[in-house]
This record gives C-alpha cells, structure tokens and sequence, in this order.
C-alpha cells in the first residue's frame, strides 16, 4: 500500500510539473514510485520524509544533496563518482531554474503598472471628493504631464525643494492657484506634497469637470 501511495503521489506532482507530455509524467512517477516506494523507504520513513523527498526531486534539493553525499537516498545505495558529480550538476541546474522563476515572479508582481489617463481621472475626482478645486482660470490639465510626474513621486525622484513655484491653495474657496498638475499626480502617487494655504476672500472656485485634457505643456 505505501508503494502505491507513493506512486500516485508521484504522478500527481509529474502531472502538474512543468516539464513535457503525458508519457514523461507516467514514466517520472513510476521511477520516484519505485524509488521511495518499492525500496521501503515509504515503510521505513513515512508518507511525510517520502513527501517531502519527492518534492525535492522536483526542487532539484533532492538529487543536489544525493550528490553531494554519494548516496542514492531513496534506494539507500553509494553512488559512483560520475553518478554524485551527475545528480550533484543536475540538481544544481535544477534549483537554478526554480530560483530564477521564483525571482522573475517576484518581480513582475513588484513592480507597480505604469499609470494611465484613467488614473488622473480618478485622481481628480478623489480630489472632488475631498473638496479640493482648481482656479476658475484653470485652462487644461494635461494628462500626460501628470502622469510623467506621479511616476517622478512614486519613485522617490521627486524634490518638492526644488519646485520652480509652491503650490498653493486658497482657504476660502478651497481652491488651487498653483500647482494643479502635481496636486494630481501627488494624489495618484499617494504622495506628500506641501502646499502653501493663503486666504483671498472672493475667490471662486472652478469645476473639475469643466476642464479639458490637452496633452500640451502644462500653464
């Protein structure tokens, strides 16, 4: 029974393995089947060590370690020397290339997808929502200004010292003077952006509807 457990739970794991057809599956499995199984290492160490074992020969740990050793751990026998420098290249080969997926996985899921139009959209009406307003002579917002500046922020590029003229915000009207297209990329970047509060009584605020995208210099 330990045999054929160990066989089935070799298939499973050469089904879903990345490597090739139907046929090199079965035959996979039988091989680790009659390694762990027939030999009694199922019986000797248990369905967790034989587990653990062939999940290593899928890692490439397993057939690593066998030669490093000089000795077939499934079987329980020594190894030549061209066997131990064999499993001991394959399997290093092996983890290499586990390494390498793991590593361009973490990557991909690292790294943060560029921003879009869709985005200022977004951005600007979270600014609504908030009650933030452009100046009623706002013109445009050019988006792609915007967005080349969000990516400035999020990557730590961005020197609000450095800033040709503050952004500033009227109290009264809640409204921006200055500095709309960074307000924005700031709010998609989630960045601190320090603005600069001055009261102008009679100020009236603009609609962020009302403003176009013009993919222009900013004003």
């Amino acid at each position: 029974m330990g045999a054929v457990n160990t066989v089935a739970s070799a298939l499973q794991l050469g089904l879903g393995s990345p490597w090739g057809s139907l046929q090199s599956s079965i035959d996979l499995g039988i091989r680790l089947g009659l390694k762990y199984g027939a030999s009694g290492y199922y019986e000797q160490y248990g369905g967790w060590n034989t587990a653990l074992m062939i999940a290593g020969e899928f890692a490439g740990t397993t057939p690593f370690a066998e030669g490093i050793y000089g000795y077939d751990i499934g079987w329980g026998t020594p190894l030549s020397s061209f066997e131990s420098g064999e499993r001991l290249a394959s399997g290093g080969l092996q983890m290499a290339s586990w390494v390498a997926a793991g590593y361009g996985m973490a990557k991909g899921l690292g790294t943060p997808t560029s921003f879009t139009e869709a985005d200022v959209q977004a951005a600007i009406m979270r600014l609504q929502s908030k009650g933030i307003n452009p100046s009623e002579f706002q013109s445009h917002i050019d988006p792609q200004h915007v967005i080349n500046l969000a990516e400035q922020m999020r990557a730590g590029k961005f020197d609000p010292a450095r800033m040709d003229q503050p952004v500033i915000l009227e109290t009264t009207s809640q409204s921006l003077l200055s500095g709309h297209h960074r307000v924005i990329a700031a709010e998609m970047a989630d960045f601190y952006l320090p603005r600069t509060p001055i009261a102008v009584p009679g100020t009236k605020p603009g609609d962020w509807s009302t403003i176009p995208f013009i993919p222009r210099r900013r004003q």
